[in-house]
C-alpha cells in the first residue's frame, strides 16, 4: 500500500486555506454575535459567503485522481450551504440551525485534517486522512456538533 504524500501547497493554496479560516472565523463570530450561524445576521451573511468562496476555490485543488472523497464533501458542503441559506430565508430556524452546524463541522473535519497530515512538516501527526490518529479528533469535533446542536436547540426552542 502507498503511503499518504500531501502535496506542496501553492499559493492558490495558500489562498484558499487564508479564506477557510475566515470561514471558520465567522462561524465563531457567529456564534458570538448571536448564538448560531443565521443569515439574519451580517456575521452569518459573511460566513456563508466566505465558506461559498472556500468550497468554489478548495474544488479546484483537489487533483488526486479525478472526482474523489475530497469532491463529494465539497459537494455536500455546498448543499448544506443551500440549504441553510434556504432555510435562513424562509425563517426556518432550526433547519437553519442543524444545515449550518453541520456545514461548520465539515469546515472543521476538513480543516483538522489537511493540518495535522501536513503538521509538524517532519512528522506529521496523521501519514493520511485516513490514519486511526485522527478518530479522537473526529470523534471531539462531533461531540461539540452534537453539544452545539444541543445547547442551540435548547436556546432557540424557547423563543
Amino acid at each position: 500500500m502507498e503511503s499518504f504524500v500531501p502535496s506542496v501547497i501553492t499559493p492558490y493554496g495558500y489562498l484558499h486555506t487564508f479564506i477557510s479560516v475566515l470561514s471558520m472565523a465567522a462561524g465563531i463570530w457567529a456564534w458570538i454575535d448571536g448564538g448560531r450561524i443565521s443569515g439574519t445576521r451580517l456575521s452569518g451573511k459573511i460566513f456563508y459567503a466566505v465558506t461559498l468562496i472556500g468550497i468554489l476555490t478548495g474544488v479546484t485543488i483537489f487533483h488526486h485522481g479525478g472526482f474523489g472523497v475530497g469532491h463529494v464533501l465539497s459537494l455536500i458542503i455546498l448543499i448544506l450551504l443551500i440549504a441553510a441559506v434556504v432555510a435562513s430565508l424562509r425563517s426556518v430556524w432550526i433547519s437553519e440551525v442543524v444545515a449550518s452546524s453541520l456545514l461548520y463541522f465539515l469546515i472543521w473535519f476538513f480543516a483538522t485534517t489537511e493540518t495535522l497530515t501536513r503538521v509538524p512538516q517532519d512528522h506529521p501527526f496523521a501519514t493520511s486522512p485516513t490514519d486511526p490518529n485522527l478518530v479522537p479528533v473526529r470523534g471531539a469535533l462531533f461531540v461539540f456538533l452534537i453539544a452545539g446542536l444541543t445547547w442551540q436547540y435548547r436556546k432557540f426552542r424557547l423563543r
